[in-house]
């Protein structure tokens, strides 16, 4: 009886750490509709609802970039929720990368180099 206890209680642990952050479901989905304007426009939507809840998640602005990054729609506004998700989480190296490459694509290149230089540093 407690060995079934404890086995409950592990995959109760276990459940709870794999759990999803709202942005990173907005993210999947947005990700399987990426061809699909509307879908992305809905998708942030979402998310910036998801931001104006929460503005310290920094999740939610690193997919608010990439849904703009593919959207097309604005460079710089895509580089601005990027940026902002590095300084919320410095760990997000891939936000200050997709920076870079928005910032390269838009043909800045010292800027996304500054970018990439961040990324490496955070992500050798």
């Amino acid at each position: 009886m407690r060995v079934a206890l404890v086995l409950l209680l592990l995959v109760g642990i276990a459940a709870a750490d794999v759990k999803k952050s709202e942005a990173l479901v907005i993210f999947e989905r947005a990700i399987a509709a990426e061809k699909n304007p509307k879908a992305l426009a809905e998708a942030l939507a979402e998310v910036d609802a998801l931001i104006a809840k929460n503005a310290k998640d920094a999740d939610a602005y690193y997919v608010r970039g990439w849904i703009l990054s593919r959207s097309g729609k604005n460079n710089n506004e895509a580089v601005a929720a990027y940026d902002k998700a590095y300084e919320l989480d410095a760990r997000l190296a891939d936000a200050a990368y997709n920076a870079g490459v928005v910032l390269g694509r838009s043909g800045d290149s010292k800027q996304a180099i500054v970018r990439f230089e961040r990324a490496l540093k955070t992500n050798p």
